[in-house]
């Protein structure tokens, strides 16, 4: 067992459920930007909205700029909606992509938790190993000298 070097027999396994992991982590980092996107979408729609002049009173108009006025603010008011539908369906995705974060990362962790219970299996009987031969060097040269 002295010199023999570790080898952990799952090795394979743990390296594609780390590139799993690591595949994980991009999806959450794509959504995560969509959603930061979208937020900047809804505040621009948002903004847009608020932008928009309004009717004053007393303020001589005539029925086109008041058609045209609700026509914008419908237009503004629908951007906003889907601005914020869109926002909803981002926060879905990224929830989504951090659970399969969270499930690609357990089984790695628990492979990564095996590896280094082996390690420590190893080494504790490469300990042994060498405690062996030293406790039968230690013997024999007792026997040679009595």
């Amino acid at each position: 067992m002295a010199g023999k070097k570790f080898r952990f027999s799952l090795d394979g396994v743990l390296t594609v459920r780390h590139h799993q992991t690591v595949k994980a982590e991009q999806a959450l980092d794509v959504a995560a930007r969509a959603r930061r996107m979208q937020e900047e979408q809804l505040a621009a729609a948002e903004a847009n909205l608020a932008g928009l002049p309004s009717a004053r009173p007393g303020a001589a108009i005539g029925l086109a700029d008041i058609q045209r006025q609700a026509a914008h603010r419908s237009d503004a008011m629908k951007a906003r909606a889907a601005a914020r539908h869109a926002l909803d369906a981002s926060h879905r995705h990224e929830g989504t992509a951090r659970r399969a974060l969270t499930a690609a990362r357990v089984p790695e962790e628990a492979l990564v938790t095996l590896r280094e219970r082996e390690r420590a299996a190893h080494r504790t009987a490469a300990l042994r190993a060498e405690e062996a031969v030293i406790d039968e060097h230690v013997t024999a040269s007792y026997a040679r000298r009595a």
